[in-house]
């Protein structure tokens, strides 16, 4: 019989996890805005629900591992991008829901060492593989963006605007119609870094997962990403495996030798 949703504890390790960080930072800014949204923000509540989901596949040796190296990284101060290395920290959990829907077994969140570890361990096919999970979140540009006037960051902003009578201020195809040089920039930091913790641990191989925030939450223009990531990973980095993910939909962008 399936469990239904609320009666099962483990659908709920976000809030565990929060109640935790509240016990143990108090006052903290984000916590606080966090207190004051959460069930009247829909956004931010399809988020936390999307985040259960993904923290639920972990097993439980896994989520206390996980767990602490969040609580770890939560300690950051105020700063434009917010909670930015917890949250790409928690994006471990979608890598690892994604290897074991793929099949992968022996899955387990490692450990961070004093050396700069791959995230995940896994065994495919009989073989030992590691995945090192990277995100590319908004560019500095977009968060200026978003503290001017009439800037859309959802749905929710769309209704607002036009019923207060506003215009939008962005030209979307001028803004948005191609990914910019710094997102390849970042793109090819996470790449070299991610291949080199993977092939550091005991010359190990495996795959790079790498979670996207485009500037642009609509994707009109998905396709002509789609197109100019192919070209650049087949150009650059054909050696590579490499698993593209859309944060706001969890859909695959793009296998890259997978």
């Amino acid at each position: 019989m399936t469990e239904n949703y609320t009666e099962n504890i483990d659908m709920f390790r976000f809030e565990e996890l929060i109640n935790e960080l509240t016990r143990i930072y108090k006052n903290d800014y984000w916590l606080e805005e966090y207190n004051d949204k959460i069930g009247r923000n829909l956004n931010l509540n399809d988020q936390i629900k999307k985040y259960n989901l993904a923290l639920y596949e972990l097993d439980i040796e896994s989520w206390l591992v996980l767990k602490q190296k969040l609580i770890k990284k939560f300690n950051q101060p105020e700063n434009n991008r917010g909670k930015y290395d917890f949250f790409s920290t928690m994006n471990e959990a979608f890598a690892y829901k994604y290897l074991k829907i793929s099949g992968s077994s022996k899955l387990k969140i490692i450990v961070e060492g004093d050396k700069e570890n791959p995230d995940i361990s896994y065994e495919t096919n009989g073989k030992n593989e590691f995945c090192e999970v990277k995100t590319i979140n908004i560019s500095d540009q977009e968060i200026v963006k978003m503290n001017q006037s009439n800037k859309v960051q959802s749905d929710e902003d769309i209704y607002n605007i036009f019923h207060e009578g506003k215009e939008l201020s962005i030209d979307c195809n001028k803004e948005y119609s191609k990914l910019s040089l710094g997102f390849f920039n970042k793109l090819k930091k996470d790449l070299e870094k991610a291949s080199s913790q993977i092939s550091k641990d005991n010359n190990g191989s495996g795959i790079i997962f790498i979670i996207i925030h485009f500037d642009d939450f609509t994707h009109y223009f998905i396709e002509n990403y789609i197109e100019s990531i192919k070209c650049y990973m087949r150009n650059e980095w054909n050696s590579l495996r490499v698993y593209f993910m859309i944060f706001s939909n969890e859909e695959c962008l793009y296998k890259h030798n997978m």
